[in-house]
């Protein structure tokens, strides 16, 4: 090792300037090749969780309908057991409820079309809807996402006597997998598509759950390596778990029961 330190120290104290600047540039390439290889592989756990993780559903016994909608974090993608994700928290919490999740992995704002479909005639006690992070960076264009929201939200309404809820979820760009680089412009991503769907939920009185969308003490920023899974981009079952809870504190506050 000193023979490597006396080398380096030999070498700066005798090259040029531009030596000294192609060296240093090239490393700064190779961190963020190697940074990217990084992603690659992390994202690559990203489709094989997309891939064996199913939605979560319970037949009931008579006692209310709640229907799960939209992506991957409906799913519960990330969570090490059905029973931590949200729709297997809701079924803990009230075994007697029917849960129908028809969430897929990858969903975007579009898909909730294609979900509800085979559901329009049927009556829902709640119906949950998380979506938008797919949206993000597929770039889908913000006046498309407002269109389809705009014609979706008033089929929820009726399918639910107005018992809907969206869940907007953290700052995208907050996630391990993403480098630095990138999560500047995913956070301005995340904000626009975020603030296209409170603009479609408030024309029509939906409510819009935030969970922990702002970076100030946000405890998936403050503490990701216990509340991200470990593809660094879906939530563990610690934050389902964190989720679930902000997201029944704000719906006692609207008023949002499950009979």
């Amino acid at each position: 090792m000193d023979y490597y330190l006396d080398y380096i120290h030999y070498w700066l104290a005798n090259a040029s300037s531009d030596e000294i600047a192609v060296v240093f540039v090239n490393l700064i390439i190779l961190s963020v090749v190697l940074r990217v290889i990084v992603m690659i592989v992390q994202l690559s756990r990203n489709k094989f969780l997309g891939l064996t993780t199913k939605p979560f559903s319970k037949v009931g016994r008579g006692e209310g309908r709640v229907l799960l909608l939209g992506d991957s974090t409906a799913v519960g993608t990330g969570a090490s057991r059905p029973e931590d994700t949200i729709a297997g928290r809701l079924a803990h919490d009230f075994p007697k409820t029917e849960i129908i999740n028809v969430a897929q992995n990858g969903g975007l704002v579009r898909d909730l079309h294609s979900q509800i479909t085979p559901l329009k005639e049927q009556k829902f006690d709640l119906i949950i809807v998380s979506v938008g992070g797919n949206d993000v960076w597929h770039m889908t264009r913000l006046k498309n996402i407002l269109s389809h929201l705009e014609y979706i939200i008033p089929t929820l309404i009726s399918m639910s006597d107005h018992k809907v809820i969206f869940l907007t979820y953290n700052n995208i760009g907050s996630a391990p997998v993403f480098p630095k680089l990138m999560r500047g412009f995913l956070k301005s991503r995340c904000i626009k598509v975020q603030n296209v769907i409170r603009e479609a939920t408030y024309k029509l009185k939906v409510p819009t759950i935030d969970l922990f969308t702002d970076d100030d003490h946000n405890p998936f920023i403050e503490n990701g390596d216990e509340l991200f899974s470990f593809d660094g981009i879906h939530p563990s079952s610690t934050g389902y778990k964190l989720w679930y809870h902000r997201m029944w504190r704000k719906m006692i506050e609207e008023g949002y029961r499950i009979h």
